[in-house]
Parts: C-alpha cells; sequence; structure tokens
C-alpha cells in the first residue's frame, strides 16, 4: 500500500471519527516506517494509546478521571527557578536510554504546590504535550467522597497509569490523602487514613516508568515522608501584577487580537486573568 492511500485511509477514518479504522490505517503507516527502532516504537505507541484509564476505576468513576488538555509549555507562565526544572525534567525523559547507560533514572515523581489558580494544571498538562505523553488527572477529593473506604484501592489502580510509559498522571488535591496524619478528622478517619498513607508510601517507591505529578494548594499539611519520596518539588506562587499583565497580552496574541479592554475585576490569578480575557474575546466577536 502506497503512503498516498495510507494517508487517505487515516484521514477517512478521522472524518469519520472510526477509531478502528484510524488505528489500522496508522499501524500500516507505521509498519512502512524503514528504521526497526522507529517502527517498534511507533507500534508500541499506538497500542499504547489504545488503553483508557477511566477503564481502570469503571464506569462509575468516568467523571473522576480527565483527560488533560493538549498545552505549550510557552503558554504556562511559571518563575525562572521552575522554568529551569522543567526543562531539565524534559531533556531528562529525551535522554532515557543515555541515564539508564550511566545507572541512571529520569525523575517521574513531581510536586507542585502553590495557592489555586497559579497555573499548576496547566503545567501538568504542558508537561504531558512536551513530552508526547498521555496525560490524565485525578481527582483526589472527588475519588474520597465516591469511594469512601476504597480509597487505598483506587490509588493504586491510578498509579497504574503512571506504570505506564506513555502517560502522565495529574493527582489533583493530593493533600486530600495525603495530609499529615494529626489532621484527620472524624468518625474512623484515623485508620482509613493511616491504610491511605501506607498506600501511597508503597506506591511511590515502585518504579514509574511514565510520570506522576502531584498538586496540592497546601503543601504544609503534606505528611513529610510522602513528600520525601517526590523526585522534584516545585512552587508555583501568585503572580504580581506585570506577570498578570503579560500574562493577559499572551492570550491576546495566541487567539489573534488586538488588546481589548477586559479589567473588569479585580485578578490575583491566572485564572482570573484567563477567565476575563476569553470573555472579553467573545464579547468582541459577537458584537
Amino acid at each position: 500500500m502506497t503512503a498516498t492511500s495510507i494517508l487517505h485511509n487515516i484521514l477517512d477514518a478521522h472524518y469519520a471519527n472510526d477509531g478502528d479504522k484510524f488505528r489500522a490505517a496508522a499501524l500500516q503507516a507505521a509498519a512502512s516506517v524503514r528504521s526497526e527502532t522507529e517502527r517498534l516504537r511507533l507500534l508500541r505507541k499506538i497500542e499504547q494509546r489504545r488503553e483508557s484509564p477511566v477503564t481502570l476505576f469503571g464506569a462509575g468513576a468516568a467523571e473522576l478521571v480527565v483527560a488533560l488538555p493538549e498545552r505549550a509549555l510557552s503558554s504556562v507562565f511559571v518563575p525562572e527557578p521552575v522554568a529551569s526544572e522543567v526543562s531539565m525534567l524534559l531533556l531528562e525523559r529525551e535522554r532515557i536510554p543515555k541515564l539508564i547507560e550511566h545507572g541512571l533514572s529520569p525523575r517521574s515523581r513531581v510536586l507542585l504546590h502553590g495557592p489555586p489558580g497559579c497555573g499548576k494544571t496547566s503545567l501538568a498538562a504542558a508537561l504531558a504535550t512536551s513530552s508526547r505523553l498521555n496525560g490524565f488527572g485525578l481527582r483526589i477529593s472527588s475519588a474520597r467522597r465516591s469511594f469512601m473506604g476504597e480509597t487505598a484501592s483506587l490509588l493504586t489502580k491510578a498509579f497504574d497509569v503512571a506504570r505506564n510509559p506513555a502517560c502522565l498522571l495529574l493527582l489533583d488535591e493530593l493533600d486530600a490523602v495525603a495530609e499529615i496524619r494529626e489532621h484527620a478528622s472524624g468518625a474512623g478517619s484515623e485508620r482509613e487514613h493511616t491504610a491511605i498513607v501506607a498506600s501511597l508510601l508503597q506506591l511511590l517507591d515502585q518504579p514509574l516508568p511514565g510520570v506522576l505529578v502531584a498538586a496540592t494548594n497546601r503543601v504544609d499539611m503534606i505528611d513529610a515522608a510522602i513528600r520525601r519520596r517526590f523526585d522534584l518539588e516545585l512552587e508555583l506562587p501568585a503572580p504580581d501584577g506585570q506577570r498578570l499583565l503579560d500574562y493577559a497580552s499572551t492570550l491576546f496574541e495566541r487567539h489573534g487580537f488586538p488588546e481589548l479592554s477586559w479589567h473588569a475585576a479585580p485578578c490575583v490569578t491566572y485564572a482570573d486573568v484567563e477567565r476575563l480575557v476569553l470573555a472579553a474575546m467573545r464579547r468582541e466577536v459577537c458584537r
């Protein structure tokens, strides 16, 4: 089969939203690659992308597991020390074979902390996009409410995602399961909390071929033993006024708009700015 006919099959499957046909065409395209190393890499990637972690949790938990959006790293505003660490983390993912030659492994456990709306989820999505990984997020606080008494088991299933070398898993609101023991409250909660922390420690000690990113607004609440298990801890502080204005400018540029009036309310986070700037652009389009 020629490259042109394979491309036609891929496009037909895409526009027909036919996943099976799209996969078959992708396999045909991969099989035509001359380099055996690249061919095997592509075939493995196609097979890995068939798996959805939602199936690990069952239909009842489908709303708890979300696919992270594709996000360019350049669209995420972070302090220079954080940007430097992120660049090194991405470089490590690219140099895995060389690291292994020296008995080293890339860092795969990242803890992000800072106030709400300052880019933790966006940075996790950008890490997945830049690393060409499937990014997924688990809302831990919602999971704990929905699966009372089963949180430790749910975390074990979640880590199966991070053990897939083609995946990045974001554990959002880590403090919901990793808080310091004396802060746990409620009838019967101490026993469950102890079991969850013990399970989380064991899971963090296991090899993770993929990437695990945990995020919290209250790093001071995280158990010290759990914090020590992370390879990298990054703080995303609240931005100052100039950084918020710079972020607004990048949003207008990204969407092809001139600078519009958008200061309708006080802003303290990137999320505030994005909401108001997008609203201003929608108003301009609908005038």
